[in-house]
């Protein structure tokens, strides 16, 4: 899906960050529509969410080339903390679509920002439900990082644009692995 680059917001300070976030809300806003459908606060539902975002990591990892910029070493904390505790051998092996490259700032924006959203899910769960996914801390520091490095200047609009298009299509792995997840999980019960 091809995407005009939005509107660079008038604030300087905003940069990319701010084009990011507008122009994948409505993906971003789909995506968590379709997660809210499960219970985490159940082992299963919990389970069904962490082999979505243990696929759609791998498939955003290797998009990138393993290279999230700032978002590198807590996509590595948190499909560790997935293989370890949460994905059944089954699921590590899984076939995974190949994806067409992503640009790491793209991927950055997307591992950056979920670790706060997984945040805001582990307040709402039990102490015994905090495991795996759900006891990895988000990366502050890197988060800080990537949001001052892209609050500088505007990039050219042509390198901007991908960006923007390959955010979506980083959004669009994780909805693809979501409906996927959803569907196996409804034929089974």
């Amino acid at each position: 899906m091809k995407a005009d680059a939005p509107e660079r917001p008038e604030s300087p300070s905003e940069g990319l960050r701010a084009t990011l976030r507008a122009a994948t809300a409505l993906p971003h806003e789909r995506l968590d529509r379709l997660m809210s459908g499960l219970d985490i606060a159940e082992p299963a539902g919990r389970r069904r969410f962490s082999i979505i975002m243990f696929r759609g990591y791998l498939r955003l990892g290797a998009a990138c080339g393993w290279d999230a910029a700032e978002g590198t070493r807590p996509l590595g904390r948190l499909l560790r903390a997935l293989w370890r505790d949460e994905v059944e051998p089954g699921e590590r092996n899984a076939r995974l679509e190949a994806d067409a490259p992503l640009e790491r700032d793209a991927a950055a924006y997307i591992v950056l920002g979920s670790q706060f959203g997984l945040g805001a899910l582990r307040s709402r769960l039990p102490a015994e439900g905090r495991s795996g996914l759900f006891a990895v801390e988000a990366d502050a520091a890197g988060w800080r990082a990537f949001r001052r490095r892209t609050a500088g200047p505007a990039r050219a609009a042509d390198e901007e644009a991908r960006v923007v298009s390959d955010a979506i299509r980083g959004f669009g792995i994780f909805l693809e692995e979501a409906s996927a997840t959803m569907k196996k999980a409804s034929r089974v019960t």
